[in-house]
């Protein structure tokens, strides 16, 4: 059984806690702090185990104090909103041009980024939301887009893939893609003879080889069960 020896300095409720100070004490405006971005990703983050962690994939990149991870593995926008919770981090939803940007960079193929649309939407360009439900204020849509592939609005096409030009297309959410993920800090990088990989808990940790366990204090596979 993988023994995991939690960090004592600090625990999870006064890391919310302080997460929660830093968010609410800064002068941050309450609609500022509901956007779905920064400081949702740090308040998540601080409630992460101490061995979750994500894997390091070939492209990578950062932008304005965020981290984006490409993985190439197809998945479904659903399930890949999944492993993106999984790792700590979330769907990588840009905020702005800067952070759109650094996405297409790193991306080589149609890929999922957050944005997707509420149900009963009137229109194909109404409803468009974050991953956490926040209405989404930025947008880069391709000529055209989005369009609900015939131009009315049925429900069909209610999540967003980046092209690697950098615009969006809206697209049927159980189509097969590559995904970026966005991390408000540095995820865990397993060492020590560990590696990051998802558990039975639906969230990734650092395994070590059998007959060791994964000491959280000091990245490290430590010798006993």
């Amino acid at each position: 059984m993988r023994n995991v020896r939690t960090l004592s300095a600090v625990s999870r409720p006064m890391l919310l806690g302080l997460a929660a100070l830093l968010f609410g004490g800064c002068g941050v405006a309450t609609d500022e702090a509901n956007t779905g971005s920064v400081s949702d990703l740090q308040v998540q983050q601080a409630a992460l185990l101490p061995d979750q962690c994500a894997p390091v994939p070939a492209n990578h990149t950062t932008y304005g104090g965020l981290l984006y991870h490409l993985y190439s593995s197809g998945k479904t926008w659903a399930d890949a909103k999944a492993d993106c919770t999984a790792m700590g981090g979330r769907l990588a939803t840009p905020a702005n041009s800067g952070a759109n940007a650094a996405i297409t960079s790193i991306i080589t193929d149609l890929t999922y980024i957050g944005i997707n649309q509420a149900s009963g939407q009137s229109s194909t360009s109404a409803g468009w939301q974050t991953p956490e439900g926040y209405a989404a204020s930025y947008f880069n849509w391709n000529s055209g887009e989005p369009n609900d592939m015939d131009g009315v609005e049925d429900g069909w096409q209610n999540c967003a893939r980046m092209y690697t030009t950098g615009y969006w297309d809206d697209v049927y959410c159980g189509n097969s893609s590559p995904y970026v993920c966005e991390f408000g800090t540095p995820p865990l990088q397993c060492a020590g003879g560990s590696t990051c990989a998802l558990g039975n808990d639906s969230n990734y940790h650092c395994f070590c080889p059998p007959g060791q366990h994964f000491d959280a204090q000091h990245n490290v596979c430590a010798n006993g069960p």
